[in-house]
């Protein structure tokens, strides 16, 4: 792998000022299709994703942050929260 490179779920690609959510959310898709679709935290990440894909990357991380910081229990936080860390490492 090059060093301009980075790999998430297996996939190749360039460093985060050129990921979009559009791309990381495809990303994942991948690692969210081998857990349970009954799991709060997956119907939370999908849905984040679904919603917020086309945004730009910075109102991205501001949504994942901003959602992230809600309580326990929430599917939606938990999904966030799950993205976020993700997210963080392509930056």
């Amino acid at each position: 792998m090059r060093d301009d490179d980075d790999a998430i779920g297996g996939h190749s690609r360039v460093k985060s000022a050129q990921v979009s959510p559009e791309a990381f959310c495809h990303w994942t898709r991948d690692e969210l299709a081998v857990e349970s679709s009954n799991d709060g935290w997956v119907r939370g990440a999908r849905a984040l994703c679904e919603l917020y894909a086309g945004v730009d990357a910075n109102r991205f991380e501001a949504i994942l942050q901003s959602l992230a910081t809600r309580g326990p229990g929430s599917a939606i936080a938990e999904g966030a929260r799950w993205l976020l860390a993700r997210w963080q490492i392509v930056l």
